[in-house]
Parts: C-alpha cells; sequence; structure tokens
C-alpha cells in the first residue's frame, strides 16, 4: 500500500488527511456506499456525465491498491455506455470483501510513513486526526474542499478485473446491435485466463458460452497424420457443423454434443440459447476455419513462467508435465503457423 500512497501524493501534491484515509478507504471497502440499488447508481452516474466531455480526462483510471482502481468518468470513452460503467461499479462493490482489521493496519502505515518523513503532514496533527475518525466508527469521508477544487474528483471505484479489460468493454458496446448477438472468441495461451474472461464477461452482459474444451479429437480421430496438423488437435469439422453453421445461418438456439476428455466419449447434449453476446472461449477458437463468424477476437498471453506456475497450481505436477510435453507445442504451433496474435483485434497480457 505505501506505494500507492506514495504515486498518489506524487500525482496529487495537495492531498490532505482527509483525501489520504478516502484513498485507504476505497482500497478497503472500495464504493459500495453509493449503491442503493442498481438503478439509483444509474441515475446518479448519468446526471454526474451530464456536460462532461468523455474522452478528454487525462486519463483513464488509476490504481489504488488491492487490485481496486478509480476510473475517471471524464477520461472514459464514448464509446462505452453508462449502463456498463454501472455493472463495474455494482458487480466491484458486491463483491468486496473488507476486514476492518486491514484498514486500521492501512491508517498504522500512514502514521509510520508520517513519522519517517514521507507524508507532509505534522504526526501530532494526523494522530489527532485518527483517534476521531476512529472514535466515529471508521465513517465514509468526502474529499477535502482544496482536493475538489484544484483534482474535480470524477470517478467510480471499479475493480481492476474490468479496468484492465476496457478496451474489450468498448468494442463490445461499440458493436452491440438489437435483435442480433455479438459474436466474440477467445483464444490464447493455456493458463492465461481465456474461462476467466468468459465469466467476467458473462457477469456484465447477457452471454451465451460455448468452450472449445468440448471439441477436442476422439480417440478415433487422433491419427499420426492428424496430430501432425497444425490446428489439427480440435475437431474442427464437428465446430462447423454443430457450432458455426448455427450462427451463421441467424439460429436462435444451437445443440451440440460435449465431448469429456476424461472418458473419451460424448457426455450430455449442450443446448445454449443465443443472447446479446455469444463467447467462444479456448485455444482454438480463432483457426481460420471459423473466423469468419466472429465480430471480434481476443488473444490471452502470458509468460511462459506465470504459465506453468498456474497449471501445476491447477492440475498438478503430472498434468503438468503431459502440458509441457504434448498440448502447449501443439497450441505453439498452431499459433505461430496462423499468425493468431496478429489476426486478433484485442491482445492482453497477464500483468503480473
Amino acid at each position: 500500500m505505501r506505494e500507492y500512497i506514495l504515486e498518489h501524493l506524487k500525482r496529487y501534491p495537495m492531498m490532505e488527511i482527509a483525501d489520504m484515509v478516502k484513498l485507504l478507504y476505497q482500497s478497503e471497502f472500495g464504493g459500495g456506499h453509493m449503491i442503493k440499488n442498481p438503478a439509483a447508481s444509474l441515475e446518479r452516474l448519468e446526471r454526474e456525465c451530464q456536460g462532461l466531455e468523455l474522452g478528454q480526462g487525462p486519463m483513464r483510471w488509476e490504481k489504488i491498491g488491492n487490485h481496486m482502481g478509480r476510473l475517471f468518468l471524464q477520461g472514459m470513452s464514448e464509446h462505452i455506455s453508462l449502463e456498463t460503467v454501472n455493472r463495474f461499479f455494482v458487480n466491484s462493490a458486491r463483491r468486496v470483501n473488507a476486514s476492518e482489521k486491514v484498514f486500521e493496519g492501512k491508517l498504522e502505515l500512514l502514521v509510520e510513513m508520517c513519522r519517517e518523513g514521507s507524508l507532509p503532514f505534522e504526526c501530532r496533527e494526523l494522530e489527532d486526526w485518527l483517534d476521531v475518525y476512529r472514535e466515529k466508527g471508521y465513517p465514509l469521508i468526502r474529499h477535502s474542499d482544496t482536493y475538489r477544487r484544484l483534482y474535480h474528483p470524477s470517478y467510480r471505484v471499479i475493480s481492476e478485473d474490468y479496468l484492465q479489460y476496457l478496451d474489450l468493454f468498448e468494442s463490445i458496446d461499440s458493436r452491440l446491435e438489437k435483435n442480433r448477438p455479438l459474436i466474440l472468441a477467445v483464444d490464447g495461451r493455456c493458463g492465461s485466463g481465456k474461462s476467466w474472461l468468459a465469466r467476467l464477461l458473462s457477469g456484465i452482459y447477457p452471454s451465451s458460452v460455448i468452450h472449445m474444451d468440448h471439441f477436442f479429437l476422439r480417440p478415433v480421430q487422433r491419427t499420426e497424420e492428424r496430430l501432425k496438423e497444425a490446428g489439427g488437435n480440435i475437431d474442427y469439422e464437428r465446430f462447423m457443423e454443430e457450432v458455426v453453421k448455427p450462427l451463421k445461418s441467424g439460429e436462435n438456439v444451437l445443440d451440440y454434443r460435449r465431448y469429456d476428455c476424461v472418458s473419451g466419449e460424448f457426455s450430455e447434449q449442450i443446448r445454449v440459447r443465443m443472447k446479446d453476446l455469444v463467447i467462444i472461449e479456448g485455444t482454438y477458437s480463432c483457426h481460420p476455419r471459423f473466423c469468419g463468424c466472429y465480430d471480434v477476437k481476443v488473444f490471452l498471453d502470458i509468460s511462459p513462467e506465470e504459465q506453468k506456475e498456474r497449471i501445476l497450481k491447477r492440475n498438478g505436477a503430472y498434468m503438468l508435465s503431459r502440458f509441457v510435453n504434448e498440448w502447449i507445442p501443439k497450441e505453439e504451433t498452431y499459433f505461430d503457423t496462423f499468425g493468431i496474435r496478429k489476426t486478433c483485434d484485442l491482445i492482453f497480457k497477464e500483468d503480473v
């Protein structure tokens, strides 16, 4: 938290004690105090944005610690809807896992930094201020008059989960149309968070999700010739027939058979009803055979070191060796052969 405090002090040198405590409060408790219900929250957001020139702010967002950030309303692109921003805000508030004990530790850090000379406050003044604040039960506080006059704060406190994908949300919002689903592919290296991103998007938009894992080759299809083929590790014939063709024809419902990698057989029949956003997630989703049906293509990247660490944690040592020796080389051949990264509209690399 120390680095965030110093960073904000450098950016806003006229911060007062109240502004510093507000920063710590938001990093721990988020912004849920403003939400009585989502509709009222949206109305307040719309009122606050009236008169703002969207996209004209000096920056889009800033980190405040604890995987939270401030999304600046004036810095927002005009391509992202206020309904989407409000969903970020509401969902972030609901997911906050705050601790008064941890917050108290952050306040003690302020005192420590003041004593060592890192903050521009008199230590006695800070300690007296915090004593009164504690007696009041750690209430939410406003920015100081000085801060509001100099820096004109207008923002929402939102999880970094959403903030790091702002370009994607803007791309989706700018393309969404009534009575037609937007079809999105999420490809990328294993362990990069493709399924996680699909769940994140599903929490913002009414979504239908189709997993490429359900279309791996059956044992009878794993011929030597097929396994040598770049991108041949997926049953692209069945995916074309059961997913791509129905999507292209505009069908409202599609049915496909789920392949179970553990049993090596088909399991249940999956029925997918088309919603506003249709997400095809998984490696091989951007195979050239399928790309004609997508509106937006996303590639998720990750470093080899972080990739192995995640797979080990998720799948264990034995499966990690199989990924490293069998599946990752096939994925890399597919990426390189078809230039998958270059064909995608947006590329995100995990920030670790």
